[in-house]
Parts: structure tokens; C-alpha cells; sequence
């Protein structure tokens, strides 16, 4: 009888073990068209330094737009062209703050090169010019242990990180993507269903991408610690695709948008489910995940609010940029309790 006593004592604690959630608050709304701040146009992507500072990828305009901590609008980086520091195009991921050289860096990919910013000045640096023929509209870029890496498809390769030297030379490419070969080809070679995304903390490295889903951590030396199938998707995940050698369509679709890591144990993941593909109709999810199991902690449906970019403030918060239906554009702060 003291026994099955004992165990009941050891048994409630487990059970009465209060579940994580997940506390969104907008802490500001970016105004738009006040004290000559730009009407945005399309926003592809955003970075926060490390001061809280906001940078915006604006495809439409083909400039990067920068804000203040406290949302005020400061100045526009770059303009249309093919001149220095201009952009005839912006990538999907294509922004990553180097604070090492206090730069903010963006990959302008019909043009195939990364042009570089001061973050104090915000004044043109350098242009790299990447020695490829082109880059695609989806590919990534993020500064990792003082390194370029390109994101993505890149020069036919069947892979999906691509370490980029100051001369624009690819150094090396590894991850193997899906295989391509009932896949669309275009003029830029093998082309991926969906952006990769990808976020760092310390020495490691989180990539994440869509069809199939994988989260793929890797060390200070870009070696592979873990790979994680999304449970999202349909395993086989083939078997919920039409493809034709024009044409792709599923009947069902989650797509990776974000990622970021929190700690060592954890991290924040945005995707999008596709509950109508003829629609369509999308909702949004963020939810915190176990690092090296995938295993969900907790979760939070946005409906209609679509996550531009995230930055980590501690081992339980960060900040995010979302989009809301209206088209407005809002910083909100993530509190994991």
C-alpha cells in the first residue's frame, strides 16, 4: 500500500506539469506614407540588428527600407538598376546583418551579386559578384561563423547551402535537396518548390525546408548534428503531388516560411498550410519546437498573418514582423511561457 502510495506522489507531478504557450504582443505598427516614410510595395524579407532595428526587402521598389527601434522611418538603402549598390531584384531571404563588419547584406539575384551596406551610415560598401550565371528568385542568404552562405538553388548544383568567398566563388556546396529530375527546370537550371530558410544562435546552424519538410541543424563547422522529417507532411510525401513537366499542384501543402533558434534546446517555426489549394486558402502557424527532436512544445495559429522575419531577444522570446490581411505591417514580441 506505501508503494502504490509513493508512485501516485512520483506520477502527479508528471502530470500536473503545466504545458508551454506561446504569447504574441504587437508592439508597434510600421505607418506608412508619415514624415516621407515610402508606401511599402511588395516586403520579400526583414532582419533585425542587434540594436532592434528594422531592415526591409521591398521587391516592388527594388530598395531596402530602415527603421528604427521604436518604428520611425530612417532612410532607404539602394535603388533600381544595375549600378552599384542598386538592385534590378530581391531574393525571398536575401537579407543578413554582419555584425562583425557592421554591414547589412542583401543578394540582389537577377543580378547574381550581394550588395553591402553600412549599418551606421547606411552608406554602399562592396558589391559580390556571384560567379554563376544567375540566382533564383528563392534563394537565402545568411552570414554563419563569418561566412556567406547562399541558400538555395545555386549553379545546377543538387544542393541546398552554398559557402560564397569575398571573390563570389563557391567554395563548397553540401545538403542534399530532393531529387530534381521529374522536377521543373527552368533557364536557371533545377529550380526549388519553396524557399529555404535558415537562422543561427552560437555555433549552430538551422536550416529548414519545404517538400519534402526537413530541419537540418548543423555545427560551428557546417557538419550535420541532426536531420528532422516534418510530421505536417504526408509521408510519402509524393503521394500528395500532381507534377507534369509544366506544372506542379498538391492537395495538400505545408511550406516552411521561418525559422529561429531560441537555445540550445529550442527553436520558433513558422509555416503555412494550404487548406484549399484552388482558393487558395492559407493559414499560418508558429510553433516552439524541441532543437534536436522536432517534437512540438507549443503552438499559435495566425490565421491570416503572415511572418516576414524573426530575431531572437533571449532563450524565451524574439521578435517578429508580420503581415497582416489588410496588407499592414506589424513588430510583434514572442514570450515563450
Amino acid at each position: 500500500m506505501v508503494y502504490i502510495y509513493l508512485v501516485i506522489l512520483s506520477i502527479i507531478p508528471l502530470l500536473s506539469t503545466p504545458q508551454k504557450t506561446i504569447q504574441i504582443d504587437t508592439v508597434l505598427k510600421i505607418e506608412q506614407g508619415v514624415d516621407g516614410s515610402p508606401i511599402l510595395g511588395s516586403i520579400i524579407d526583414a532582419v533585425f540588428d542587434q540594436d532592434g532595428n528594422l531592415y526591409l526587402s521591398d521587391g516592388n521598389q527594388k530598395k531596402i527600407h530602415v527603421y528604427g527601434f521604436n518604428g520611425e522611418f530612417v532612410s532607404s538603402l539602394g535603388r533600381e538598376g544595375r549600378g552599384p549598390g542598386e538592385f534590378s531584384g530581391l531574393s525571398a531571404k536575401g537579407l543578413t546583418i554582419d555584425n562583425e563588419n557592421n554591414q547589412i547584406c542583401a543578394l540582389d539575384f537577377p543580378g547574381a551579386r550581394i550588395n553591402c551596406y553600412s549599418i551606421q551610415s547606411h552608406e554602399f560598401i562592396s558589391t559580390i559578384n556571384l560567379q554563376s550565371t544567375s540566382a533564383v528568385r528563392n534563394n537565402g542568404l545568411i552570414l554563419f561563423q563569418s561566412q556567406k552562405l547562399l541558400l538555395g538553388s545555386h549553379q545546377n548544383e543538387n544542393s541546398f547551402i552554398h559557402l560564397v568567398d569575398s571573390e563570389g566563388n563557391t567554395t563548397m556546396s553540401f545538403g542534399d535537396f530532393i531529387d530534381f529530375e521529374n522536377f521543373i527546370h527552368n533557364y536557371s537550371g533545377k529550380l526549388q518548390l519553396s524557399n529555404v530558410t535558415a537562422s543561427r544562435y552560437n555555433d549552430l546552424l538551422l536550416v529548414s525546408l519545404a517538400a519534402p519538410n526537413f530541419v537540418k541543424l548543423y555545427n560551428s563547422d557546417l557538419e550535420l548534428i541532426t536531420t528532422i522529417q516534418d510530421s505536417t507532411l504526408p509521408i510519402p510525401w509524393e503521394t500528395h503531388m500532381e507534377m507534369e513537366p509544366n506544372r506542379y499542384r498538391s492537395t495538400f501543402y505545408s511550406m516552411a516560411i521561418d525559422n529561429q533558434i531560441l537555445s540550445e534546446k529550442e527553436y520558433l517555426y513558422a509555416w503555412s498550410e494550404v487548406l484549399d489549394p484552388d482558393v487558395p486558402e492559407v493559414i499560418f502557424h508558429l510553433q516552439l519546437r524541441d532543437l534536436n527532436t522536432g517534437k512540438v512544445l507549443a503552438e499559435k495559429r495566425l490565421n491570416k498573418d503572415y511572418i516576414i522575419g524573426m530575431k531572437r531577444i533571449s532563450g524565451n522570446s524574439a521578435l517578429m514582423l508580420v503581415r497582416d490581411e489588410d496588407f499592414e505591417y506589424k513588430v510583434q514580441k514572442i514570450v515563450i511561457n
